[in-house]
């Protein structure tokens, strides 16, 4: 299960120090950063595409938990940055609430 490997409270203390907005991206790139053997954790799970699959978990584990981390996803809008390999893709914009 992801909340074994993402914790609320470590979740949390990442998006304080976002501004207002901010993307799936973005939350990964500093976790990924911030918590090295969790991520890598959450990569091993696959042996095909993982990086993928472990940033769409990622990005799950914000949309199942956004009353605890007070952040809304934006509907009808998307961001896009770079993910993990610096390609510009889309992914789910966020807003605290």
């Amino acid at each position: 299960m992801i909340r074994d490997l993402i914790n609320i409270r470590d979740a949390q203390a990442i998006i304080d120090h976002f501004g207002t907005e901010f993307d799936s991206h973005k939350f990964i790139e500093v976790f990924a950063d911030q918590h090295p053997n969790e991520y890598s954790a959450i990569l091993i799970r696959y042996t095909e595409d993982a990086d993928r699959k472990a940033n769409s978990l990622i990005a799950r584990f914000l949309s199942a938990n956004q009353r605890e981390l007070e952040i809304t996803k934006v509907e009808n809008r998307k961001s896009k940055s770079g993910n993990v390999h610096e390609n510009q893709t889309s992914c789910a914009l966020w807003r605290k609430n």
